[in-house]
């Protein structure tokens, strides 16, 4: 997965992703709502050589649980990443689909840990969503 594009908070903390870095498919929010919104073949196709290796104390090492959260965000329209890339880290990501219901990209909301809350998850969650649905939607009417 790689990084295209950042809008940048009003806080006076800010988070700076670099601009065409690469992140980690099983561990970020946009790799997860990528991999979750993948054809199965390619998603297999993806899982069998993926390394899952742990970043932090909360990555996710193990296929099987991974694969279960894939279906948890593929119900919800969006995914959740707790401390998982980074310890300091929460994000919450929506795909974006193109064309064919093919998923493309993702949006990611990223911020501290102690600025999401869990119990903020589900309502930033929706937030973001509809943010992905937009840029779907736009990005099949060009």
């Amino acid at each position: 997965m790689v990084y295209i594009d950042q809008v940048e908070g009003t806080d006076i903390f800010q988070l700076r992703l670099r601009i065409g870095n690469r992140g980690p498919l099983y561990c970020t929010a946009a790799g997860k709502s990528i991999l979750a919104f993948l054809e199965e073949n390619e998603l297999e196709n993806i899982l069998k050589d993926l390394n899952l290796t742990r970043l932090t104390e909360k990555t996710i090492t193990s296929l099987k649980h991974l694969k279960k959260e894939l279906k948890v965000i593929k119900r919800t329209g969006f995914s959740f990443c707790e401390r998982e890339y980074d310890k300091y880290l929460r994000a919450i990501g929506p795909p974006i689909i193109g064309l064919g219901s093919k998923v493309i990209g993702a949006v990611v909301f990223v911020a501290s840990s102690n600025r999401i809350r869990i119990k903020e998850v589900s309502y930033f969650g929706n937030m973001v969503k509809e943010t992905g649905l937009r840029i779907s939607l736009e990005w099949a009417e060009e």
